[in-house]
């Protein structure tokens, strides 16, 4: 704990004890030690100004005193849904890069290997049943589409190291080095049963 960081984050909209025009917030905190005592030495807030239906997706930290954050703001019958994706400083709360997409974020994940967060995006209900798998560049947040899935719900992600080979019924990828993947479920309509796939890049 001493000389580290610690980051809070708030939901206004999933809490209605919070204050009116209260907006979704990141806030870090850095603590510092002496003479036996913990002590709060500095904080910084990352403030996107939304007080509407938003939340937070996921946190990650990319090393170097790097942090990656992504939320998202519901669609409504005149705006389409945002996906926000942020990295920041954990020392300031400087922002290195952040973008938007159509889709929420949902998983971050460091892929330090290439260079790259993978992140899991699945669009808003009203437009489908569906989700990427996609790459931002650690250095300027490119975003590349890895993989897309359509009637399917992401239900888990991984950025393994290694392979491994898959079982016949398991929700691993076929053997692959430190291959991105997403576990889902794929929604059948005509006999309701669901059925287990697996998309890699």
């Amino acid at each position: 704990m001493p000389n580290s960081w610690r980051l809070r984050a708030n939901a206004p909209y999933l809490n209605r004890n919070s204050p009116a025009g209260s907006t979704l917030k990141l806030t870090g905190v850095r603590f510092s030690y002496a003479d036996g005592v913990l002590a709060e030495a500095s904080t910084w807030t990352y403030d996107t100004k939304v007080t509407g239906r938003a939340g937070r997706g996921a946190l990650e930290a990319l090393g170097d005193g790097r942090v990656a954050a992504s939320w998202s703001v519901n669609k409504t019958a005149t705006a389409p849904g945002q996906g926000h994706t942020v990295v920041l400083s954990a020392a300031d709360g400087t922002v290195g890069w952040q973008t938007e997409s159509t889709l929420y974020g949902r998983q971050l994940h460091l892929d330090a290997s290439r260079g790259r967060l993978v992140a899991v995006e699945q669009a808003d209900a009203t437009d489908g049943v569906r989700y990427e798998i996609v790459a931002y560049a650690l250095a300027d947040g490119a975003r590349t589409t890895l993989d897309n899935r359509v009637n399917a719900l992401p239900t888990g992600s991984r950025t393994p190291t290694g392979t491994r080979s898959p079982t016949p019924g398991s929700p691993w990828p076929p053997s692959a080095p430190e291959a991105p993947w997403a576990c889902a479920r794929s929604w059948r309509s005509a006999t309701g049963a669901p059925a287990r796939c697996c998309s890699r890049s």
